[in-house]
């Protein structure tokens, strides 16, 4: 509509644009189509097997553990690249480590079993408890602290061994710390204090 005194305008055009969902994604080199892809991401959420990823979604199966080492690559930076948030002001997590050997399926006979040593936190506000565990070459106080201080919270009590290098937990990390005696017993019967929550089986 024009009113008088107005100049006449040029009707404008709207310009819609189009993006393809694969573009810029890692769906975008794959000759799986979508729906497949989507069909496949939410078996492997469910934890279904490769064989029946196979027969439900019609994908060679070459394909599948394709799709599946890519998935947990995916997960995998994503946790490595997210902070650690474990505890908070009186919350419990306990600590602890254990020894896996490892035996190789094809072990020659009389060589020595690798050994790994696995350190684990687990945050007991959560039921079940939620765990953050990592290799460590070392024990000592050195490599411990550091992931115990990435790890949790200010204001989170610590709940461990009488492991030396879990000595200076307190003076070093201004958490509140208290053991329990594996010796004697898994749990202090006075204290109640246990780490119980952090199940590290070795093997």
């Amino acid at each position: 509509m024009v009113l008088d005194g107005d100049a006449p305008t040029k009707d404008v055009q709207k310009r819609h644009t189009y993006r393809i969902i694969r573009t810029g994604s890692f769906f975008e080199k794959s000759k799986v189509t979508l729906n497949k892809w989507l069909y496949a991401i939410y078996l492997w959420s469910q934890e279904s097997k490769v064989n029946t990823v196979v027969k439900q979604v019609d994908i060679g199966e070459k394909t599948v553990i394709q799709m599946y080492q890519y998935l947990r690559d995916v997960c995998s930076t994503k946790l490595l690249n997210t902070p650690i948030e474990l505890g908070g002001p009186g919350v419990v997590v306990q600590i602890d480590e254990s020894l896996f050997n490892h035996k190789s399926k094809y072990n020659r006979r009389g060589r020595p079993k690798k050994e790994l040593w696995v350190f684990g936190l687990a945050d007991t506000s959560f039921k079940p408890a939620i765990t953050y565990m990592e290799l460590v070459e070392k024990r000592d106080a050195a490599t411990l602290l550091p992931i115990i201080e990435k790890a949790v919270k200010p204001g989170t009590i610590i709940y461990s061994d009488q492991w030396k290098a879990y000595c200076n937990i307190q003076t070093e990390l201004k958490l509140q710390h208290a053991t329990v005696n594996h010796s004697v017993n898994f749990v202090d019967p006075e204290t109640g204090v246990h780490t119980l929550r952090l199940n590290i089986s070795s093997k």
